[in-house]
């Protein structure tokens, strides 16, 4: 296992952290996750709580707990903040932000809004869990060590009831992850910049169906494009099932319940297309949440 640990510690270290965005697969319920602009939506406030645990019975495989909170303020103004905890193998990532977000009514049912947020990463490798072929492997540090990071996030979002579209840029400042101790200064990555696109369509499929397709996309410096196509089938507004293909990684099976007017609760199974899925029982991922303080929207054109 130490071994398997070391090769994903190299990796990701000499390819200057190249996916540093936790993967979370039901982007539809919480666009909030990847857009800081997306604050607020709703017209209530919404806390979402999630956890995900990917490629289980793979030792070491990436543990992500997520929380979330965002609303609106009334007069356009939205606010939100969110923490997260992401684990694989021996390394860590713990972050949280604070999110101030402006939206614009530009029709009757169309609305556009700004966000940025800010906040911190801490990225964390514990030498203490890897095991070197050669003493003193310059590499591999021999203690816990950790670097923390300022972050910020721009998105804009533009949506009504029947459709979203956004983008954002997350890590704007590119900064170095330089780590405490004795990490050696030659395997400094960078946080490199994030552009992620998102966006779908509300479609009538009956008097109580709809149908919601949607992407998102991910891409940045020194790693694949990926992109997620997703549908969902949706029963009476409270009921979901989706489907989503994400290029190159996995299908994902989704279904999720309005509990009552202010719970709601979702899950999702990925199952890889790689040769990950011959080490693994799968990816779960469930995500609850609590909806309340329900606020007049404001009519504030440009």
């Amino acid at each position: 296992m130490k071994k398997i640990w070391i090769l994903i510690f190299v990796i990701s270290v000499q390819t200057a952290f190249a996916q540093q965005l936790p993967l979370l697969s039901q982007y539809s319920f919480n666009k909030y996750v990847f857009n800081p602009a997306a604050a607020g939506n709703e017209d209530r406030f919404e806390i979402l709580t999630g956890y995900r645990s990917q490629w289980t019975g793979f030792n070491g495989a990436p543990q992500t707990a997520s929380f979330t909170a965002h609303g609106p303020l009334g007069g356009g103004s939205c606010i939100g903040g969110d923490a997260y905890s992401d684990e694989l193998g021996a390394t860590s990532e713990l972050g949280f932000h604070l999110t101030y977000a402006y939206q614009v009514q530009v029709s009757n049912d169309v609305r556009w809004a700004f966000g940025l947020q800010a906040g911190a990463v801490q990225y964390s490798v514990d030498g203490t869990l890897l095991t070197t072929y050669e003493p003193n492997d310059q590499v591999v540090p021999l203690n816990m060590t950790n670097a923390l990071i300022a972050d910020a996030t721009f998105g804009t979002y533009l949506f009504s009831e029947k459709f979203f579209a956004g983008a954002s840029v997350q890590h704007l400042a590119g900064s170095s992850i330089l780590f405490s101790n004795d990490f050696p200064k030659d395997q400094v990555g960078l946080l490199d910049r994030h552009l992620v696109l998102l966006g779908g369509i509300k479609l009538d499929a009956g008097e109580k169906l709809a149908v919601e397709p949607s992407f998102m996309l991910r891409a940045v410096t020194g790693a694949p494009l990926q992109i997620d196509f997703s549908s969902r089938l949706i029963y009476d507004g409270k009921y979901w099932f989706g489907l989503t293909y994400r290029t190159r990684a996995a299908w994902i099976a989704m279904i999720g319940l309005d509990i009552s007017d202010h719970f709601v609760l979702g899950y999702a199974f990925d199952y890889a297309t790689t040769e990950l899925q011959s080490f693994s029982d799968g990816t779960h991922e469930i995500i609850l949440g609590w909806k309340f303080n329900k606020k007049q929207r404001s009519n504030i054109f440009i």
